[in-house]
């Protein structure tokens, strides 16, 4: 697991069973986002390591993410600015590679 947080709230991502989970701790009563790992590579990772927006992630006076659960069922996260530069701060870091949330790496770079 890991979590990069600001202003109260988290964006936490953990790696469970073959799926990458995105939850908002502000709202732990929501079910997660999930994304496969290659999924999550190339339309969260690689975006934001380019310090771009996502395409599943909406900006107006915040960070609406859209996506759905491993049930298949539409859900949304929102967080602030901060939450966001802090999230996109872990993600330069390392942090939310698949291979690291399975090993429960936080704050390393992949070796391999």
């Amino acid at each position: 697991m890991a979590d990069r947080c600001a202003t109260g709230g988290c964006v936490d991502v953990t790696a469970e069973n073959g799926w990458i989970l995105v939850r908002d701790t502000k709202n732990p009563e929501r079910e997660p986002l999930a994304y496969r790992p290659s999924a999550w590579m190339s339309t969260v990772l690689a975006p934001v390591m380019l310090r771009r927006t996502p395409p599943d992630v909406d900006v107006t006076d915040s960070y609406v993410w859209r996506g759905h659960t491993v049930e298949g069922v539409p859900q949304a996260h929102v967080f602030t600015g901060p939450e966001w530069e802090e999230f996109g701060e872990g993600v330069r870091a390392g942090e939310f590679n698949p291979e690291a949330l399975s090993r429960g790496v936080i704050g390393q770079e992949d070796p391999g």
